[in-house]
């Protein structure tokens, strides 16, 4: 999919783009303007321009030409390897329908070097967030203390960076985020293509190239682009990104065409069409399963827990409401007169009587809430253990493809991102944390 297809926030309509665009200064064909990432992109050779200069950036073209790959990563996994995989995964799912186990969907399992693009660029982010603490003495912003003692203040910054061969999958067959949940590979075991080499397994053909999947590519770009960005601190104890005011544009940006060796099984359940890649070089499988009787029972689980929370509330609730309800209904039998009349004739019972009832209040407003408590704390433990659920496989962070052989520029700047004089500046030594940081995996 494309910036120009009209499904991103940067397409445009191309009659608008062919009655004022300018032409590629390579191939004369109208550019489409890419506003969000401040470029333009040839939709016929691929080559990125500058949109004020028009000078060229990149190119979403492979640089050796698209008729045969430049590289090839071998096979480690067996056919058998692969199997096991995925027997042992749904083993450990439990309850999943027959199908999933019978020899027939199983025999299916088909190896595949599929096709890829390896994209690679230079990122600079300019980012706009908040920073807290750190830097309290800095007037050149307008600190706010919050009641808590925290410092807070509007910060800027700018991070320049290289992001290395990310992995897109030239096959619409395969969904991009089933493909992408199998990363990584190890791409430095990348060997020369040779057709030799590839009899065993078939060789699959690309049938989308990387300019007609720009809006893939920039939506990929732009989230890893954001996870480094969140772990500068550019001084600050910590610094939170505004992520829909910050400006990020690419340069140099470049394509190679590689195969990368996969398992893929296909099933169909329940008229329901199911696709699992097995990674073939290191074994890890994606795809999304059928519910299993595991998981139906504990959606069970979870809408009992949820309607016990419901019953704890209206208890509650009740407990609060029914007592002063039942004081007003007997005043209103007894009326204000007789009471009056009443302390006025009979003053030792009136005084037991209230004290009795005081005290049956406290009863009710006081404890028993706390011992009704307790069950709802138990409920809500049990409906939040319910919630826990595996992680499915998810596509690598920006860590894995972090170019820490480029070099990290990274500053504070002003509202008008020019660098300050005395502000902070990256230091060598914490590349390495960024990295950790980015690699980390968030908490729960």
């Amino acid at each position: 999919m494309a910036i120009w297809d009209g499904t991103s926030g940067t397409a445009v309509d191309p009659e608008n783009i062919i009655s004022g665009a300018p032409k590629c200064p390579e191939c004369s064909f109208f550019l489409v303007s890419d506003q969000e990432h401040f470029s333009y992109v040839c939709r016929k050779c691929g080559a990125i321009y500058d949109r004020d200069t028009l000078i060229r950036t990149g190119s979403f073209a492979a640089g050796k030409g698209t008729e045969v790959p430049e590289s090839y990563i071998p096979f480690k996994i067996s056919r058998g390897e692969a199997i096991g995989i995925f027997t042992e995964h749904c083993r450990s799912l439990g309850g999943l329908p027959k199908i999933y186990g019978s020899a027939k969907t199983l025999s299916d399992m088909t190896g595949a070097y599929v096709p890829f693009w390896l994209v690679s660029s230079e990122v600079e982010v300019n980012a706009k967030g908040i920073g807290f603490k750190g830097k309290q003495t800095n007037t050149f912003y307008n600190s706010n203390p919050a009641e808590d003692g925290v410092v807070r203040q509007e910060a800027y910054g700018t991070a320049k960076f290289r992001l290395k061969d990310i992995p897109f999958d030239g096959e619409k067959s395969i969904p991009d985020r089933i493909m992408a949940s199998s990363e990584p590979f190890d791409l430095s075991e990348l060997k020369e293509y040779s057709p030799d080499e590839l009899k065993d397994i078939p060789a699959q053909k690309y049938d989308v190239v990387p300019v007609d999947m720009t809006d893939v590519i920039y939506r990929r770009l732009d989230k890893y682009a954001m996870q480094v960005i969140s772990k500068v601190d550019f001084g600050f104890e910590q610094f939170i990104p505004y992520q829909d005011q910050c400006l990020t544009s690419y340069r140099n940006i470049s394509v190679r065409y590689v195969l990368l060796p996969v398992w893929i099984l296909t099933l169909e359940y329940d008229g329901i069409r199911y696709t699992y890649i097995i990674n073939g070089q290191t074994g890890k499988l994606s795809g999304d399963f059928p519910e299993s009787k595991q998981e139906r029972s504990e959606q069970k689980e979870r809408r009992s827990a949820q309607n016990a929370l419901k019953r704890d509330l209206i208890i509650r609730i009740l407990m609060v409401l029914v007592p002063w309800i039942i004081i007003l209904v007997i005043i209103g039998i007894i009326g204000p007169e007789n009471i009056t009349m009443f302390f006025g004739y009979h003053p030792l019972e009136f005084i037991l009587a209230l004290v009795s009832a005081i005290l049956a209040g406290v009863l009710i407003f006081h404890f028993a809430p706390k011992l009704f408590l307790k069950k709802t704390r138990k409920d809500y433990k049990n409906y939040y253990e319910s919630m826990k659920k595996p992680v499915p496989a998810s596509e690598p962070d920006a860590g894995v493809y972090f170019d820490t052989g480029f070099p990290l520029t990274a500053y504070e700047t002003g509202s008008n991102f020019n660098a300050l004089e005395t502000g902070w500046k990256y230091r060598e030594t914490t590349l390495s944390d960024i990295i950790k940081n980015i690699e980390a995996p968030e908490e729960d």
